[in-house]
């Protein structure tokens, strides 16, 4: 199978809805399309075959009852039948006026037809030898052709059932040899189809006619086809006139219109243009706002950085178990040294070695290396710091709360291994303060 592709007469593709509510099929095209998939293929509605050899299964009980219905149905069915038809019968004699029957009996009138053979004129039965069925029968009384018109009158078909015995002297019912196999290919086939395309009374009066009269209404023929045909010809230049008149006043509406679409075209640039100006300001409005906002909170985050974030930082490093761990060390030394210098003036050397014999833990050495450490304390990296350079992508108020891994020590700390104790031992091992060198 294949997609049917259905066109309009603009070549738009349209369904079978839109086609059948289509006021005119003109230029309308059917086309095949694409072809379907096998998934989308229609299943057959068949009934497989059975294999060959094998044997017919036996009537289901259904299958049985269709083929022998329940003979009280098909009893009330054929009552109902009856009864509409009596019934039909009734309002028949109802309507129509009451008539005298006459018997007349059945004439053979045998009259001449063009091929010269005699017919019989009787009922005959066509629904069996010709190709449509029997019209219903029309009652027309002698009178002349222009009374033609108004004095025929049309029976139904249920009052040509109800009198049979109706005369059947006027019907023109041709007796046809042709069969519905047959192609009128042949002479008698030709012949037999010539003859009954018109009535026996038509034929009747061609017949009478003589040749001189025949030529008559031939020539009356060929003159009113040729006025027939001038007239047609001065119509259709007429309707070719006024087509191209039409035609033309409707280009030249048109140009005009399309001499206005110029301006109008500018106009609608111009407003184009204001309207993509005014968005690009509302856009760089939209975003003059949004920094405005975001250099605010720059400022504030920079007054807070200058105010509250870097005291924080400097006193928590300053007060941090490892700052003051480095500091230890160098701080140490530069006591001893400035101690070891300042008691060698006015004291002998016994009483310099006296006093350097009387403390402990002190490093004769310290004067040499406290340079070295001191340099060092500036190179070395504390771990505070670099935790406060590793969040760097946190705002302002997280890095405030950033702190250093060893809480700074509590003088009020008394407990063993505690802060408190792990900065007493940073001042022990600090040399003596200077009122202490003084007192001793």
């Amino acid at each position: 199978g294949r997609y049917n592709h259905i066109k309009d007469q603009d070549k738009n593709v349209i369904s079978i809805d839109t086609f059948l509510k289509l006021h005119a099929w003109i230029e309308t095209v059917i086309s095949k399309g694409d072809p379907l998939l096998e998934d989308q293929c229609p299943k057959p509605q068949v009934t497989a075959p059975l294999p060959i050899g094998a044997s017919i299964s036996a009537l289901t009980p259904l299958q049985k009852n269709l083929e022998k219905p329940n003979p009280k149905i098909a009893v009330a069915r054929e009552k109902r039948i009856n009864r509409v038809l009596r019934e039909q019968r009734l309002s028949v004699q109802v309507l129509e006026p009451p008539r005298v029957r006459k018997k007349r009996r059945v004439q053979k009138n045998i009259e001449p037809t063009q091929s010269g053979s005699e017919v019989e004129k009787e009922v005959v039965d066509l629904s069996g030898n010709t190709r449509v069925s029997s019209p219903p029968v029309i009652d027309v009384p002698p009178s002349s052709c222009q009374e033609h018109h108004d004095t025929h009158k049309i029976h139904s078909q249920s009052s040509h059932h109800g009198s049979e015995d109706e005369s059947v002297g006027n019907r023109y019912v041709p007796n046809w040899r042709l069969r519905n196999d047959l192609r009128v290919c042949t002479f008698h086939a030709c012949k037999e189809l010539v003859s009954h395309l018109a009535t026996p009374a038509e034929d009747e009066f061609l017949g009478a006619l003589s040749n001189v009269k025949v030529i008559s209404c031939a020539y009356q023929t060929l003159g009113q086809s040729v006025v027939a045909q001038g007239e047609i010809l001065k119509r259709h230049e007429q309707l070719n006139h006024d087509y191209n008149e039409g035609f033309n006043n409707k280009l030249s509406l048109i140009e005009s219109a399309h001499s206005g679409c110029a301006s109008r075209k500018k106009e609608l640039t111009d407003v184009m243009k204001d309207l993509e100006r005014e968005r690009d300001e509302w856009v760089l409005e939209g975003e003059k706002r949004a920094l405005s906002v975001e250099l605010a909170r720059s400022e504030v985050d920079r007054q807070k950085l200058v105010h509250e974030f870097i005291p924080v930082v400097v006193r928590r490093l300053h007060t941090s178990v490892e700052y003051r761990q480095a500091l230890a060390v160098p701080v140490s030394l530069c006591y001893t040294a400035g101690w070891l210098g300042g008691i060698s003036l006015g004291r002998s050397e016994e009483e310099i070695a006296g006093l350097l014999a009387e403390t402990k833990d002190l490093d004769i050495e310290g004067p040499k290396s406290w340079e070295t450490k001191y340099r060092e304390l500036f190179a070395k990296q504390v771990p505070y710091v670099q935790k406060v350079a590793d969040s760097y992508l946190l705002p302002t108020a997280d890095l405030l709360r950033v702190s250093p891994d060893i809480p700074a020590p509590r003088l009020t700390a008394e407990v063993t291994g505690s802060t408190g104790e792990q900065a007493n031992d940073i001042d022990r091992r600090l040399p003596p303060s200077h009122h202490e060198i003084v007192s001793m």
